[in-house]
């Protein structure tokens, strides 16, 4: 059976500013590895979080893969509690609001844009599940993904790896939207 693991981390340089991502995906067929792809993508303006969010988005949609289960593993504490923890079902619930208790109103979230895109994507997908690993710790996709959004937001690319278009991601966010 086909399975996705995608490994993604976005940083941004004096945030808000220059930030990348970079994304692994690896496809298997059960337990055997039958491709490995590299992404990256850069923006000139932007903030971590909105990084670290492209970069998943990113790995979903390059992935050209769907209806299969998929692992998305961060070191973005950011996205993986906004599943486990329900953050997103309840946005969702509030049309992508929160409630703060501090001025006992609703207000937007930040990056609603992506997290209906994401939300959105996952709809494709069988079954996801998010997993954390601790940043700079020796994992070696997430060292390898955190290279990559380095090289991304300082523009140094290389043959090896797929710059990611970010249009391309919009599109599919509009796509995916226009039709529910």
């Amino acid at each position: 059976m086909i399975n996705l693991k995608i490994y993604s981390d976005g940083c941004c340089k004096n945030n808000p500013g220059l930030g990348g991502y970079g994304t692994i995906i690896k496809k298997y067929d059960d337990d055997v590895l039958l491709s490995v792809e590299e992404f990256i993508g850069r923006n000139e303006h932007t903030t971590n979080n909105r990084m670290e969010l492209m970069g998943v988005v990113s790995g979903l949609v390059n992935s050209n893969t769907f209806n299969v289960d998929v692992v998305v593993v961060t070191d973005s504490e950011y996205v993986v509690k906004s599943f486990e923890e329900g953050w997103i079902n309840n946005w969702k619930k509030n049309n992508w609001m929160r409630y703060d208790p501090e001025t006992k109103s609703y207000t937007k979230i930040k990056n609603d844009d992506l997290w209906k895109a994401l939300d959105s994507i996952l709809n494709l997908y069988t079954n996801y599940k998010f997993v954390w690993v601790k940043g700079h710790d020796g994992h070696a996709e997430n060292e390898r993904c955190d290279y990559l959004a380095n090289i991304a937001a300082a523009g140094e690319y290389t043959d090896k790896v797929k710059e990611c278009k970010n249009e391309v991601l919009y599109e599919v966010y509009k796509t995916s939207n226009s039709e529910k």
